[in-house]
């Protein structure tokens, strides 16, 4: 989904805030913390490949193409989040591997055992019996 006018007025300002000396151009070090005041998450990881493949600084035009980029990848996360809330009946932000695993086979567009087997690996790899839905969104979304 497209960014609101709203949400692209708060980028342009964030970015505008950070070009100290008004010449359209803002360091590649500070793109993390102007993503981060809009509520953007983005890894370090990230940040060093974009760093790596623009240089020391970063233009408006460059600087919006990545921030609706990771808007639009923030909205996803939030979206498969809410999915699994459907899951989690006691909103402890955990759901049981098994139930996890029956609910992937069963609902929906069923998925092949081997399939869900590896996501159960992802979600819970140190086979505890629960997994924090919202971290395994994260891991499965950074890669």
């Amino acid at each position: 989904m497209a960014p609101s006018k709203e949400q692209m007025d708060e980028m342009k300002e964030a970015f505008t805030l950070y070009d100290i000396d008004r010449d359209g151009l803002i360091p590649s070090s500070h793109v993390g913390s102007v993503l981060r005041s809009l509520g953007v998450n983005v890894s370090d990881a990230e940040l060093t490949k974009l760093s790596s493949e623009l240089g020391d600084a970063i233009d408006e035009k460059k600087f919006m193409n990545f921030a609706k980029f990771k808007l639009n990848e923030t909205e996803s996360e939030e979206e498969f989040v809410k999915a699994f809330t459907v899951f989690d009946a006691d909103n402890s932000g955990y759901i049981e591997t098994a139930k996890f695993a029956e609910y992937m086979m069963t609902l929906g567009e069923k998925l092949p055992e081997h399939e869900v087997q590896l996501m159960v690996q992802e979600a819970d790899p140190t086979n505890s019996g629960s997994f924090n839905y919202h971290e395994f969104v994260q891991r499965i979304m950074a890669k």
